[in-house]
């Protein structure tokens, strides 16, 4: 396993685009950190505080409906 990321320094972010977000479930059954929630009937959160911003998440989206957005460039 690698390292791990730290959440505090990393310059980016996750975040779930809630209008390509289909609720499949997928980003939050491989999520290690239990960072991401539903509220029924609304797409998935990521919880900041919990991220560890490791990337699985997008990896399993099927509707890339996460993206990595970096800290610094003002998105």
């Amino acid at each position: 396993m690698g390292p791990k990321t730290n959440p505090d320094t990393a310059p980016y972010r996750y975040q779930i685009n809630a209008e390509e977000c289909r609720s499949c479930d997928r980003c939050r059954k491989v999520c290690m950190a239990g960072a991401i929630s539903e509220e029924r009937g609304k797409a998935y959160v990521i919880d900041e505080q919990k991220c560890t911003k490791c990337g699985t998440c997008v990896k399993w989206c099927k509707y890339k409906a996460i993206q990595r957005l970096d800290m610094y460039s003002g998105e």
